[in-house]
């Protein structure tokens, strides 16, 4: 199946709307594919996996994201490899919505 990018939300399932972004899953057998739309001057809540690493495709806009202690810069169409144990938080200090797809694996929580 062919999903074009503008396509995600709407054939994603919506998991997550606040004043800071909306974020659509769609899920596979084992993975997850996942959009996020983090709004200007916003940024994501901070996690840590602990058994999973992640994929994020950056598509629109530029920002930043902690990698434990760690800030990179981000633009569009980079890719970060955030691995297990990594505590992660992606900032849009920007003026633009700043899009990603975030890929992992199936974990307990977000199925």
């Amino acid at each position: 199946m062919i999903i074009p990018l503008k396509e995600f939300s709407k054939k994603g399932k919506l998991v997550k709307k606040d004043e800071r972004y909306e974020v659509y899953d769609i899920e596979m057998e084992h993975l997850v594919a996942s959009l996020t739309i983090l709004f200007p001057g916003k940024t994501t809540t901070g996690h840590t996996h602990n058994n999973v690493e992640e994929v994020y495709y950056f598509s629109n806009g530029s920002g930043s994201i902690l990698l434990n202690n760690k800030k990179l810069k981000v633009n569009k169409e980079d890719i970060i490899l955030i691995p297990k144990k990594t505590f992660h938080r992606v900032y849009n200090p920007g003026i633009e919505d700043l899009i990603f797809i975030s890929i992992f694996e199936k974990y307990e929580g977000r199925k």
